[in-house]
């Protein structure tokens, strides 16, 4: 290879690596441009996550303590359903209890009924005997 050559090959070389030295610092620019885009959007984000940061920190005592009057109301709806149930119950035995007092009353009334019917029956007896001996008297006298 003659002298003319290699020049033209390292020209060439040259030129290539120019060529990729421009690229690299086009990359170079174009990547520190979008590093600085991220760091920006980054610090924003840091930025907005230091506010809802101290806006939690300031909601916090308000948030746990409806947390606890839900927990107590719960606790409380689950009492007040005991004590429902519980009056269910008394007031299914006090039905029970009508029922059957109300069955016995029935029963008594038609026992009552027929021992008044009974008691009439005598009683119109009795009188016709009364009546009988007033006959008697009256035609003794």
């Amino acid at each position: 290879m003659d002298l003319r050559a290699k020049v033209n090959d390292l020209e060439k070389q040259l030129t290539d690596t120019r060529n990729d030295l421009a690229r690299t610092q086009n990359t170079l620019a174009t990547t520190g441009e979008s590093l600085e885009a991220t760091t920006k959007q980054l610090d924003r984000a840091n930025d907005e996550l230091g506010s809802a940061r101290t806006e939690l920190r300031e909601i916090k005592p308000e948030l746990e303590q409806s947390l606890a009057q839900i927990e107590e109301e719960t606790q409380s709806n689950a009492a007040q359903n005991t004590k429902i149930e519980e009056l269910k119950g008394n007031l299914d035995s006090a039905n029970a209890k009508i029922t059957e007092l109300e069955s016995t009353l029935e029963s008594r009334k038609e026992e009552l009924g027929a021992t008044i019917s009974s008691l009439s029956s005598e009683l119109e007896a009795s009188k016709s005997t009364i009546k009988g001996f007033e006959n008697k008297v009256a035609e003794i006298e």
